[in-house]
C-alpha cells in the first residue's frame, strides 16, 4: 500500500465574509503554491449583501 502526502490550506475566507481575496485569486495563489487542495471557510455571513455573490459568479 503506497502512502500519499497532501499538501492543502483547510481555512480560507474571501469578501463575502471576512476576507481580501475572491475565490478566483484564492485559487490561483493555490495553483502557484503548488497545494493539492484548497477549501474556502467563509462564514455564513453577507458582510457585501447577496448583489455581491451574483456579480462575480460565472
Amino acid at each position: 500500500m503506497e502512502i500519499y502526502e497532501y499538501v492543502g490550506n483547510l481555512h480560507n475566507h474571501t469578501p463575502y465574509s471576512d476576507g481580501i481575496l475572491y475565490h478566483r485569486d484564492i485559487a490561483k495563489a493555490a495553483a502557484q503554491s503548488n497545494l493539492d487542495f484548497l477549501i474556502v471557510t467563509d462564514h455564513n455571513v453577507w458582510v457585501t449583501g447577496v448583489e455581491g455573490y451574483y456579480e462575480f459568479k460565472d
